[in-house]
């Protein structure tokens, strides 16, 4: 003997009008997280490769002077200005730059383990001007200069930023970014800096 159900039972049983609405409510979370999230990871890709870039660009024009004044300075500045686009705002982008050298007077080791170098003269500042956070010593400490014959120098360059992510939460939080490009002076041996020249660091 069957168990008797009511009519309106058996008939919510057989009803699927509603299936597809539940499917895509329980479904539609999930869809915006993977879109934001790719958009987000996107993003920091453009912003990396904006960097990159940057630091390109910076160490090619500094290595095609002969020598450095406030002016020019000024001028690396801007451009950074330019290239940075819409994350020259909110990723406290700073550019650092150095010229160093291997003294005459340094023994040659052609390993280039020992290889000592002297910093010519350093710069900070960030996208409006002001003086950076960055030190020469923390510049180069752990970078892997190339070898130099004595007397030799070459131009660094950093670029640093804080990327902010466009949708940031407790899982995706400020991405710190840092580029560094190295470049041997093109038309002397060694960038100086212009008479009268005063340092921004």
């Amino acid at each position: 003997m069957q168990p008797f159900v009511p009519q309106s039972l058996r008939r919510f049983r057989r009803e699927s009008d509603g299936t597809s609405a539940i499917e895509f409510a329980i479904i539609l979370p999930v869809m915006i997280l993977f879109f934001l999230g790719a958009l987000t990871a996107f993003d920091g890709y453009k912003a990396s490769r904006t960097l990159t870039h940057l630091d390109s660009t910076m160490a090619d024009l500094i290595s095609r002077q002969v020598e450095i004044t406030n002016a020019f300075e000024d001028d690396l500045v801007q451009v950074a200005t330019a290239l940075s686009g819409k994350y020259q705002g909110n990723m406290q982008i700073q550019v650092t730059a150095a010229s160093v050298y291997r003294p005459l007077s340094d023994p040659i080791d052609p390993s280039g383990v020992n290889q000592s170098v002297n910093v010519d003269w350093f710069m900070s500042r960030d996208l409006e001007g002001n003086t950076g956070t960055q030190t020469a010593q923390a510049l180069i400490e752990g970078l892997d200069i190339p070898l130099l014959t004595p007397g030799d120098s070459v131009i660094i360059v950093e670029i640093a930023g804080l990327y902010d992510p466009l949708f940031d939460g407790q899982f995706i939080t400020n991405v710190p970014m840092r580029r560094i490009a190295i470049r041997r002076p093109r038309f002397t041996q060694r960038v100086v800096t212009a008479p009268g020249y005063t340092p921004s660091s």
